[in-house]
């Protein structure tokens, strides 16, 4: 029987699970690309560790010559090479890795300066000397593995100089005697083959420029040490072993891997994650006002459902079945996508870096495929069972009787406004307070009054939320007060309707005092630090730090953040509203009654849509300021404005200062607010597309 309710439930929402669907596989795409994208990273830092023969069932990294755990337990290098010996020949297959940091290799009889010629210019890892497992098939691209007397360097630095195999290159160290540097040789090595490339771009591989025989690494080692009177025995080794045996007991240290990956690509992934999470929030906000409709259209379906004998526990187990399968769809769908975006992503790196030591194209890690389907069916069930759940509390009698709907029941003012703003004020001016204690006092452990940080943000969510309900519904009745055709029409759907309207207004005031209080704490704080900003152009007052400016460098992903962010919730809104289209006839019937133009029905439904996003946007940048204004807490070099309590070179600054200097976030602001102005303006113009001003009364 639930199967047969489902089919039918399905069949009758069709257009809300649609829009449940699509924007669960948006979501799910946004968040699958970013961890497919993150493992595939790990998973090129892991293969040129198993290269280098370190990826085995034991490890370790530690100082050589320093002690563990309280022990006297220092090795030398000469005793970790006899330990390193002894569990060879127990079958551990070892490997290590001694990194010489001090050393630099510099070419010899090639055209190019002194500084070029050097393999620190190149900005690598640097020289390094290795013993063991190496896979040498894999790490080389050329040439053969370094033995005594010989090197392998980098094969894009080798081109860089037009070294090849043959070719010799000296082992250098910088001495230092007093201001003065001298660069001394301490040996001359062959070049016996080339190493496979580092890879950069969307991805991150870091390899050493150049790897040497381990003798010749422990040579070379002493002979800087001698020349810088430090000890021979001081460094970093990394040590590997595919079995661990009783021997490699007697290393210290940590268990641990070589680092072979920056992971400094975090823009993008962070734009993404962050705008999968604010769409995942705005389609459970959006839900609350779709639900009311489609709880009206459901209420009818359930009512004869069950005055035909289902129960009301039968219905509720076919609502959830029904979003659980809508979300596993979604789910997949979503996967599919993020894995494709991802190998196209792959794709490109791999043919930018043809020559690096990369593994094979990604592929979804298990915790990726659960995490995926995990995420989708919990917010396909959330979005889901609103409707239902407004839908089963209405009894069969009274769904059958020609009652108000659902959407016209005014929304519960659980807050009033005036006083959530006499608990807001003094909080942010008590934030302010410790934000400036946060920075002076030291950080020895948690503090309770810091609790104040958290409930200030709650706090300026909610004052959001609420003023732009408020300001929404005044917005709609003074709109109702207007003699245009257009105007009464969209007032009447907006006014009929509260929660309808105050859904999307409350999730576009939540996102947008996020984006306003950021923008305007990092306009402040880099105001503060700096005193410079840009576009050179506009007015002093009015300019901004590159962090926050639209024109500057840093400030690109915040905007795109914004962009990307804005743009989802708005088709999201759109969706909601093509979803509830089918339960408001009552809209065609009023435009068909007062002789709407076509032109005039599709202004009155862009007005309907675009109004209450527009409200919640300016209203939430508007909290979002007055936000970070009230508590900011910062210092600055600047001496002007009566700043006479220097502490150092700096002094502490607060609301005051902020509130002088406002102006300088005004442009971010006004950027932010532009954006969201824009995309809910395109929303707003494909709705009123869809808008049909003479449809035929329907009963």
């Amino acid at each position: 029987m639930i199967g047969r309710l489902m089919r039918e439930q399905a069949r009758a929402h069709r257009g809300y699970l649609a829009w449940t669907a699509l924007f669960t596989a948006i979501t799910v795409a946004l968040a699958g690309f970013v961890a497919i994208t993150a493992t595939q990273q790990m998973r090129l830092e892991r293969h040129a560790i198993d290269t280098f023969g370190l990826g085995g069932e034991w490890s370790r990294t530690l100082v050589v010559g320093a002690d563990y755990d309280g022990l006297d337990n220092a090795v030398s290098w000469e005793e970790l090479g006899s330990t390193l010996d002894a569990a060879d020949a127990e079958g551990a297959q070892t490997a290590a890795m001694q990194t010489l940091d001090l050393l630099a290799l510099r070419a010899v009889d090639v055209d190019a300066t002194p500084d070029e010629a050097l393999s620190t210019w190149w900005g690598e890892r640097g020289l390094v000397g290795v013993r063991g497992v190496v896979d040498w098939e894999a790490v080389l691209l050329s040439g053969a593995a370094p033995r005594p007397g010989g090197v392998a360097v980098d094969a894009d630095w080798a081109a860089s100089l037009g070294l090849g195999i043959g070719d010799r290159v000296d082992v250098v160290v910088d001495v230092w005697d007093g201001d003065v540097q001298t660069t001394t040789d301490l040996t001359r090595l062959t070049v016996a083959g080339l190493l496979r490339p580092s890879g950069h771009g969307r991805y991150d591989l870091s390899l050493p420029v150049a790897v040497l025989d381990w003798d010749d690494a422990l040579a070379s080692r002493a002979g800087a040490a001698d020349l810088l009177d430090v000890g021979a025995d001081d460094g970093l080794a990394d040590i590997g072993a595919v079995h661990a045996t009783a021997a490699l007991d007697a290393i210290p240290g940590w268990p641990g891997r070589p680092w072979f990956g920056a992971t400094n690509e975090v823009v993008l992934p962070s734009v993404l994650l962050l705008a999968a999470m604010l769409l995942a929030t705005g389609m459970i906000g959006m839900a609350f006002a779709a639900g009311r409709a489609q709880a009206q259209s459901r209420s009818h379906w359930v009512a004869t459902a069950r005055a035909l004998g289902a129960r009301r526990s039968t219905l509720a187990w076919a609502a959830v079945a029904e979003a659980a399968a809508v979300g596993m769809v979604a789910g997949l769908a979503g996967l599919g996508a993020a894995w494709a975006l991802a190998a196209l992503d792959w794709s490109a790196f791999a043919a930018a870096n043809a020559d690096a030591l990369l593994p094979a194209g990604p592929v979804p890690a298990r915790w990726v495929l659960c995490g995926a389907l995990a995420l989708a069916t919990a917010l396909s069930t959330i979005v889901g069972a609103i409707p239902a759940f407004w839908a089963m509390r209405i009894t069969p009698a009274s769904a059958l009787k020609p009652v108000a709907p659902l959407t016209t029941s005014p929304p519960r003012r659980r807050l009033r406004l005036g006083w959530l703003i006499l608990v807001w004020v003094p909080a942010l001016g008590y934030s302010a307070y410790q934000g400036r204690l946060y920075y002076e006092l030291p950080l020895e452990g948690f503090r309770w009054p810091w609790l104040v940080f958290p409930l200030t943000g709650a706090l300026t969510l909610a004052v959001a939320a609420t003023y732009a309900r408020r300001v929404v519904d005044r917005a709609s009745r003074r709109l109702a007060a207007s003699a245009r055709p257009w105007a009464l029409s969209a007032a009447h759907a907006l006014v009929s309707r509260p929660r309808q309207a105050a859904g999307p207004a409350t999730v576009f005031a939540l996102v947008a005092s996020a984006f306003g209080w950021f923008i305007t704490q990092q306009a402040l704080i880099n105001w503060a630090q700096y005193g410079s900003g840009i576009p050179s152009w506009l007015p002093e007052p009015l300019r901004s730090d590159a962090m926050v400016a639209p024109t500057g460098w840093d400030g690109r992903p915040l905007y795109a953040l914004a962009a990307l962010v804005f743009a989802l919730l708005t088709a999201v809104a759109f969706g909601t509203a093509i979803a509830g289209s089918a339960a408001h006839r009552g809209d065609r019937q009023a435009r068909t009654a007062m002789g709407l133009s076509h032109g005039a029905a599709r202004l009155a439904g862009a007005v309907e849509f675009a109004l209450p996003l527009a409200v919640g946007t300016l209203a939430g940048i508007t909290v979002g300021f007055v936000a970070a204004v009230g508590a900011f807490g910062g210092s600055t070099p600047d001496t002007s404005f009566g700043l006479s309590q220097a502490s150092g070179a700096f002094t502490d600054v607060g609301p005051l200062w902020a509130l002088v200097h406002a102006s300088h976030a005004l442009l971010p602001a006004v950027m932010m607010t532009g954006i969201a102005i824009g995309w809910i303006s395109l929303g707003a113009a494909a709705l009123a597309a869809t808008v049909r001003a003479r449809a035929t009364v329907t009963a």
